[in-house]
């Protein structure tokens, strides 16, 4: 027999509609917030320039960052307030995009002339917080955050890719000093690139033994490939004589253990698979 739902019920719907509307309005308004201090305090070192940094440009995307994962996170309870939670997560994604953009197209160290000066020690510097930090922030949430069902996998390629390209201007920061946006490249800086590739794919694939990834065996083994096309295309290109046999050699050497250490990572696989 059909019964008319209890005012209380309504009551405490209503209540708890009105809290989760209340708790996203808040954490947009402190997104806000902090863009606006940000805005006002940091643009005081260079009143023309410092806004489109690549390091300012990420500043402003944080907040928005956090404010989506926060509402991700809380994802739970079901209906319409998950609902309105997905709507204020997509949004502030979507505000967070925009800068982050911007910081890796045009506010570019690579090609933003005196904008692209990075501050900074090595290592510890603005790119570090453009790129680093929000790949990291991207991977976290990838990991952990509920409800993202299929966009897991955008996200942590988002993650991987700023990663990436942290590490990149990373390492030409350390061969071209704090203006990296000089044209070519030192053949120190080419075998920089290479160890940090195989260094890149062997930690890639730990994480595919260790977390029984079938995708990011795959993934390490792209960026292994890559690496060994990189120094077959690029490396050997400058060399000649018996040194250049000896590289083709060494490379039928790798491509060799590759296909070894490719195979004995999925025996180790499936042997855990089966006996689980």
């Amino acid at each position: 027999m059909w019964r008319r739902p209890s005012a209380s019920a309504g009551r405490w719907w209503r209540r708890a509609s009105g809290s989760a509307a209340a708790a996203a309005t808040a954490t947009a308004w402190a997104a806000l917030l902090v863009n606006v201090l940000l805005t006002r305090r940091f643009p005081l070192i260079d009143p023309v320039e410092s806004v489109n940094t690549h390091w300012f440009l990420t500043l402003q995307a944080l907040p928005w960052l956090v404010v989506a994962g926060a509402q991700l996170w809380r994802i739970g309870s079901g209906g319409r307030i998950d609902l309105l939670r997905r709507i204020v997560a997509a949004g502030a994604f979507a505000l967070a995009l925009m800068p982050l953009g911007l910081a890796v197209t045009t506010a570019n160290p690579l090609g933003a002339g005196l904008r692209g000066e990075i501050l900074g020690l090595p290592i510890l510097d603005t790119l570090l917080l453009a790129y680093a930090l929000p790949g990291a922030l991207f991977l976290l949430g990838a990991r952990h955050l509920p409800g993202l069902g299929r966009l897991r996998v955008a996200l942590a390629a988002l993650g991987g890719a700023f990663l990436l390209l942290w590490a990149v201007l990373e390492i030409r920061r350390l061969w071209h000093g704090p203006r990296i946006d000089a044209p070519g490249v030192f053949q120190g800086e080419l075998y920089s690139y290479t160890v940090a590739l195989l260094a890149g794919g062997a930690v890639l694939l730990w994480q595919a033994v260790r977390l029984r990834s079938e995708l990011l065996r795959r993934l390490a083994m792209a960026v292994l490939a890559l690496t060994v096309a990189k120094v077959f295309l690029w490396d050997a290109a400058g060399l000649s004589g018996l040194v250049r046999v000896l590289s083709f050699f060494c490379l039928g050497l790798v491509l060799a253990g590759m296909a070894w250490l490719n195979t004995m990572v999925r025996r180790a696989m499936a042997g855990d698979q089966g006996r689980s």
